[in-house]
Parts: structure tokens; sequence; C-alpha cells
């Protein structure tokens, strides 16, 4: 992978923080005058996006770098 040092205003990390800020604001604005059924299946695939993140990051750690959970 990567073998550079983690910089904490450095430019991957400013850009991913810029676009989930403006998702944020995106979504807010596109589903303020949607029905509760439309918000609510949107809130189900957000709900289900972060938790495959989290399988797929407890997969990683422990397939691949052999760390605890």
């Amino acid at each position: 992978m990567n073998d550079q040092p983690f910089e904490i205003f450095g430019g991957v990390h400013i850009f991913s923080l810029l676009i989930i800020v403006l998702m944020t604001v995106w979504l807010s604005l596109v589903y303020k005058d949607r029905t509760d059924d439309q918000k609510s299946g949107m809130a189900k695939i957000l709900a289900y996006i972060l938790i495959a993140h989290i399988a797929l990051i407890a997969h990683q750690r422990s397939f691949y770098t052999r760390e605890p959970i």
C-alpha cells in the first residue's frame, strides 16, 4: 500500500472531509421535502453502507494484517 505517514491535514484528508460535507448538505436539501417512506428508504441505504464498511474493515484487519479486531 502507501508507505507515506498519515498527515491530519493532508490533501487526501481535506478532500475526503469536503466530499462528506458536500454529500451531507446535498442529501439534506434533496430529502427535505420528500415523503417519510423515501426518507426511511435512504436512511436504510446509508445504514447498509455503514454496516458493510465496518464489516469490510474488520475483515481486512483480521485477514490481511492479522491485527485483532
